[in-house]
């Protein structure tokens, strides 16, 4: 009788692959939660045990229309955000002159196109972009130390 007071279903495609609820690996399908335990998500990645770190390296993978980057996720032992193993970003970074402006250049033009101007701050070699959606904070940063280094990150809260 009222039926379009009754919900829909939610589509996967629009809902619960949003950014907000966490990142989709286009070419393999895996989704990413946010705040989920790693071990459950590294299915994946393989695991580099450092004396303070963990870093989880999930490959080479697409993001955001086509970002084609190898990612990883970095998580410390002595987390004073007691956030234990959670799924809380995702990382890529360059180290080198010509590979950390190649990347800035391929990276920031990929993100414009798919999240419109950045919030930009500083100059070569020390500058940031910015780009914020909801809770997820998008966080672009090439900087000099001893050589340029670029770090690219997408992260929540």
């Amino acid at each position: 009788m009222l039926s379009f007071f009754k919900r829909k279903p939610k589509e996967k495609s629009d809902q619960s692959l949003s950014l907000n609820n966490g990142i989709l690996f286009e070419d393999s399908n895996e989704f990413l939660e946010w705040g989920k335990p790693l071990d459950e998500l590294a299915k994946t990645a393989t695991k580099e045990y450092r004396a303070d770190r963990v870093i989880y390296n999930w490959g080479l993978h697409k993001i955001f229309n086509g970002l084609h980057l190898p990612f990883h996720t970095l998580v410390w032992n002595n987390d004073l955000n007691n956030s234990g193993k959670r799924f809380l970003q995702l990382e890529f970074n360059a180290v080198g002159d010509a590979e950390s402006e190649k990347y800035l250049t391929m990276i920031s033009e990929h993100l414009v196109k798919e999240f419109g101007p950045a919030i930009i701050k500083g100059e070569i070699p020390d500058v940031t972009y910015e780009w914020k959606r909801g809770d997820i904070l998008i966080f672009l940063y090439l900087y000099e130390q001893h050589v340029n280094k670029l770090n690219f990150k997408i992260s929540k809260g």
